[in-house]
Formats: structure tokens, C-alpha cells, sequence
């Protein structure tokens, strides 16, 4: 389920806390699912993999290394990129991950970043600094293999308000100009303004170069005509 790239018709919204409090059986964390009961099962497969939207704000995101989904491979281009949700803006001081305790894990994977090469832990960390609201598709997915997450150890805090994530993501927009847009259109845009800016101000360093005259010790005359 974590390596789907598939789409559904329509994304079913629904409001952040709905997936931050949806119960689950405990009893399945560190456990395969075919060592399941069928009780747990059950209680799982109501939800999992229904194609949801969720409007909330990217707190952090990070590039992972070798992970099972992946078959452990050791290359970059097959690690999973983890971000994690939060209702409101998170306060990001410095280089340090903000409060994730009452956060939803949500996952970039391999098989989606060909497609979509804005979608990088550098984007996506801007987007959380500069408080962006954003839309996040994807597939609900219960990961049974983080229940330590949940509480704090002695070397860090919980980072994780729930074992269900959206995992993987399909779709993210960014609320702009009263409307919903997609990152990848967002950023290219944006960076197509920076280049711009970047050429015009080349061009009035070169108009001036050609408008004064240098002197060896750094002063300026204006050219003659």
C-alpha cells in the first residue's frame, strides 16, 4: 500500500482532528499484519486506504535513509521523504523540528518524485517556515511500525500525534490568492520570478558597468560620450 501511485476520482475532506483522533487497535504496533486477529483487522480495514484531504500546514520535513518499504535499497532516489502535519503553523526556531506531538506523519515516496520535483525537503520546509496553508491527498495508511513515536524517550519527545498517515501523498496544493494551487505551479512560478529579478538586475549592473569608468583604486568617473 505505501508504494500505490494510483488516483482516485474524487479525495473525501476531512477535518484534521478526524485523523488525528481516529481510534485503532494498540495492540497491533511492532506486529505484521498477518499476525493479526481478525477483530483488529477489521477495526483497521474500515479506514485504511480511503483516498482523504486534509487542509492543515506542513511543521517539518526530512529525507530518510534505507527503509523496508524500499527494500532497504542505498540510494537516495528510493528514500521516502517524511513530513509531518499540524492543524495550525508550527514555530520553527533555527534548525531544530518544531513540536510534533499532536502531528499527522505524511510521506513522499519514490515512485511520486519523478513527478514532482518541487517536492523536495527543501521546498517543503519553506512552506513550513513561511506558515503556508496547504491541501495534502493521499492515501490513509496505518503504520504499525513507529508506536515508540508516540510518547517521549529519554533523548526526545513524541513525534507523532497518531500511527495513521497519509502515506503516500498524491496531491499538494497551496492556498494562494483564494484559491487552491498546485506546489509544483506555485514554486516553478515563484522561481521563474526570482530568475527574472536575477537577469534584470545582471542587466543594470552591466548598464552601469558601460555607463562609468573604473579606476584602479575603486572610484568611479563617468564615461565620456
Amino acid at each position: 500500500m505505501k508504494n500505490r501511485i494510483d488516483e482516485p476520482e474524487q479525495w473525501v475532506e476531512v477535518e484534521f482532528d478526524q485523523v488525528l483522533r481516529q481510534k485503532y487497535p494498540e495492540s497491533v504496533g511492532r506486529r505484521y499484519r498477518e499476525d493479526r486477529s481478525d477483530e483488529e483487522l477489521a477495526a483497521v480495514k474500515q479506514y485504511e486506504g480511503l483516498p482523504i484531504s486534509v487542509v492543515c500546514y506542513f511543521a517539518w520535513a526530512k529525507d530518510e535513509g534505507p527503509e523496508s518499504c524500499n527494500c532497504h535499497v542505498e540510494d537516495k532516489a528510493m528514500y521516502d521523504i517524511h513530513t509531518w502535519l499540524t492543524k495550525e503553523q508550527a514555530r520553527i526556531e533555527g534548525s531544530k523540528p518544531p513540536d510534533r506531538r499532536s502531528g499527522i506523519v505524511a510521506e513522499v515516496t519514490p515512485r511520486l518524485k519523478p513527478q514532482h520535483s518541487e517536492w523536495t525537503q527543501a521546498v517543503l520546509r519553506r512552506l513550513a517556515r513561511d506558515g503556508k496553508k496547504v491541501r495534502v491527498s493521499g492515501w490513509l495508511l496505518l503504520d504499525q511500525e513507529h508506536p515508540e513515536q508516540l510518547k517521549p524517550a529519554a533523548n526526545r519527545p513524541a513525534t507523532r500525534g497518531t500511527l495513521w498517515e497519509i502515506h503516500p501523498i498524491i496531491e499538494i496544493e497551496v492556498w494562494q490568492n483564494g484559491q487552491w494551487l498546485p506546489l509544483d505551479e506555485v514554486h516553478a512560478a515563484a522561481r521563474a520570478d526570482r530568475d527574472l529579478a536575477t537577469d534584470f538586475s545582471g542587466q543594470i549592473a552591466i548598464g552601469l558597468q558601460n555607463f562609468y569608468t573604473w579606476r584602479d583604486d575603486g572610484s568611479t568617473l563617468l564615461a565620456s560620450r
